[in-house]
């Protein structure tokens, strides 16, 4: 018989720890990149699904308003929230049956009437059974774009338009005109 002669002395669970740390590093890395991308495509698709649901408001009231034969108003509640009522045969008779919050995102800053500018408090936008309705238009901001909504009378759909926002101190000049120099 011969004798056994002794086992090498095992060395690469060193060799293996150096390795996951390099791959647990690279990861880690990638997560760090990663992350803030995700982060913000989330909140990209949140703030289009909050503007399709402001559009949509419009023809929902068109549609409750046909529907329940009764005046349907849009009203802002301050400037993150928008409100649906339905208005009886006794106009103290309002019923509330949707309400939109804004969140952070997304908050209304003006509001217009037939054209003249209103205090959001008092603005108030009214769709009848038979579809018609006084032109109206909400104002928002989003970052710094301005974001309009067309509310068209009767036989219209709403529309988005926006513009960027002018920056405090920022002077915007029509198109045409010669820029002046200081």
């Amino acid at each position: 018989m011969t004798a056994s002669s002794p086992a090498p002395a095992r060395r690469g669970s060193l060799f293996t720890l150096i390795e996951a740390t390099v791959v647990i590093t690279i990861l880690a890395l990638l997560a760090a990149l990663v992350m803030p991308n995700t982060v913000a495509l989330q909140r990209s698709r949140e703030v289009q699904s909050l503007k399709s649901s402001i559009l949509r408001l419009p023809a929902e009231a068109q549609n409750e308003a046909r529907k329940s034969q009764q005046a349907i108003t849009l009203r802002a509640e301050g400037s993150s929230t928008l409100v649906l009522e339905r208005i009886g045969k006794d106009t103290t008779d309002i019923t509330e049956f949707k309400r939109l919050s804004l969140g952070k995102e997304i908050q209304l800053d003006a509001a217009q009437l037939e054209g003249k500018s209103t205090d959001l408090a008092s603005w108030e936008w009214t769709i009848y059974p038979d579809g018609s309705a006084r032109v109206g238009r909400l104002e928002f901001v989003e970052g710094n774009q301005i974001l309009s909504l067309s509310l068209p009378g009767a036989g219209e759909l709403p529309r988005w338009s926006s513009t960027n926002a002018i920056e405090p101190g920022e002077e915007r000049w029509s198109a045409g005109e010669l820029q002046k120099r200081g």
